[in-house]
């Protein structure tokens, strides 16, 4: 259906430079066993903010900023004992309960 209302671009608006406003305010943080760190590293996650190395280098520390935890939720599970939430606490409870359902299936 085509209406009768029409839209104006703004002065000087261009697409190609717009960025939306940044919600994501919920930090998490992931420890990171460096046996994976090159595959995290290269799956690329919108949500990470930076990759840093362990102080003895057995693992890495993932900085991720998100709105909702369970937009980190499944990619965290991918990983298994590869990775650690170290926070929020909010999170690692529900993984918790998370694997929880899990282990009633098998």
């Amino acid at each position: 259906t085509v209406l009768e209302e029409t839209f104006v671009w703004p002065p000087g608006f261009r697409l190609a430079d717009h960025r939306p406003a940044d919600d994501r305010k919920l930090t998490v943080r992931v420890r990171v066993d460096a046996a994976v760190a090159d595959q995290v590293r290269e799956t690329g996650s919108f949500y990470l903010e930076s990759f840093e190395p362990g102080e003895d280098g057995s693992w890495w520390l993932a900085t991720f900023r998100v709105r909702r935890i369970e937009e980190l939720l499944r990619w965290t599970l991918g990983w298994g004992a590869n990775v650690q939430v170290l926070e929020p606490e909010s999170m690692r409870e529900r993984l918790r309960e998370e694997i929880g359902k899990m282990r009633k299936n098998y």
